[in-house]
């Protein structure tokens, strides 16, 4: 009976986790790359750009906000050619978060990286880069 019991908790408490995970992020596909952004922020539209450049790079731009807090998301798509990060920006020092190799620079809160075809640039305000999911 005591393990019954036990098992039943278990089962309470894995489930009330995953409510709480699923709860406390929004996926978000950006340019083909998948974000989690935290609970409690919305898109903000003004923010969304769509670009082409002359060499073809399909740049999307969104943007999310809590009210006080923000996320500004860019995902260039190189087609089959594979970018480069900068390997000399000013403020830029190479850094990981979440596991993900790239340049950061504090005064900017903003992130860069490279994954496949893309790169990707986050930046952040009242709210820490290591605060988001990066998922890939």
């Amino acid at each position: 009976m005591k393990y019954s019991k036990l098992i039943y908790m278990l089962i309470v408490i894995g489930i009330a986790v995953t409510f709480l995970g699923v709860a406390s992020a929004a996926e978000e596909i950006i340019n083909g790359e998948t974000f989690f952004i935290p609970d409690g922020f919305v898109e903000n539209e003004t923010l969304y750009k769509e670009t082409i450049d002359s060499d073809g790079i399909k740049t999307i731009q969104k943007g999310f906000n809590n009210g006080t807090a923000g996320i500004i998301i860019s995902v260039g798509d190189y087609g089959n050619a594979r970018p480069k990060l900068p390997t000399t920006m000013p403020d830029f020092t190479n850094k990981t978060i979440n596991g993900i190799d790239g340049i950061f620079s504090e005064d900017r809160n903003t992130f860069i990286y490279v994954n496949g075809t893309h790169d990707i640039n986050i930046n952040v305000y009242n709210v820490a880069l290591e605060d988001i999911l990066i998922g890939n």
